[in-house]
């Protein structure tokens, strides 16, 4: 995406953050991951040994059109 503050915005309103990989591999995905209430994912695969790394996670979204 070219410009993610519209959705940093929504998501500061709410009091979410948005953080993102630095690339879809699934250490980077953990790095910002690991401790977060929800993922929204855009192409990174999601695997089942991610998801177990998940500690905190309650939803994995699709993110874009």
């Amino acid at each position: 995406f070219p410009d993610l503050e519209p959705a940093k915005q929504v998501l500061a309103e709410m009091g979410a953050e948005l953080r993102l990989a630095d690339e879809p591999t699934p250490q980077a995905i953990l790095d910002v991951a690991r401790q977060a209430d929800g993922l929204l994912v855009t192409y990174a695969q999601i695997t089942s040994d991610i998801i177990h790394q998940l500690n905190r996670c309650r939803i994995i979204a699709r993110f874009g059109i």
